[in-house]
């Protein structure tokens, strides 16, 4: 078996002495091989993606790149954007604590905001049983 180990770098040597079965060793170092060459693939992939927006955009590279991140100020850019895709994924997660941001949120245009439920909430996220029931129902949201 040393022999078999001859060239081979010795992180993975002495993994696979180490094992209690070799075979099965082997087999788990090719199929993590195999996931990193398909995450390398993938990446390399993605990364032509972007350099194909970026070098395409009519526009020119700059509007390219600003195009990736935000909004394409000259609604020429074919690619979803990091600013919508943020958006998206926000209006996802606020759609599981609709009562927590209807409480929570700023009143008479942001000057007002309803603390001691605010504080409430919090005390109900960390287990406090002395709350109000809207603030049990926002910590519930919230745990879930």
């Amino acid at each position: 078996m040393a022999d078999c180990l001859e060239g081979i770098p010795e992180e993975i040597s002495t993994f696979i002495k180490k094992a209690k079965d070799p075979q099965e060793a082997l087999e788990q170092l090719k199929v993590e091989n195999a996931r990193r060459r398909k995450n390398m693939a993938m990446s390399k992939q993605a990364q032509e993606k972007l350099s194909a927006v970026i070098q395409n955009h009519p526009k020119g590279p700059e509007a390219g790149i600003r195009s990736i991140f935000a909004n394409d100020m000259y609604g020429k850019a074919t690619n979803s954007n990091i600013e919508y895709r943020q958006k998206a994924l926000q209006g996802i997660a606020e759609s599981f604590i609709p009562e927590l941001k209807q409480k929570l949120s700023t009143t008479k245009l942001g000057l007002g905001r309803n603390k001691e439920l605010g504080h409430e909430f919090v005390h109900g996220v960390f287990g406090s049983d002395a709350i109000s029931d809207a603030a049990k129902r926002m910590a519930k949201e919230w745990g879930n």
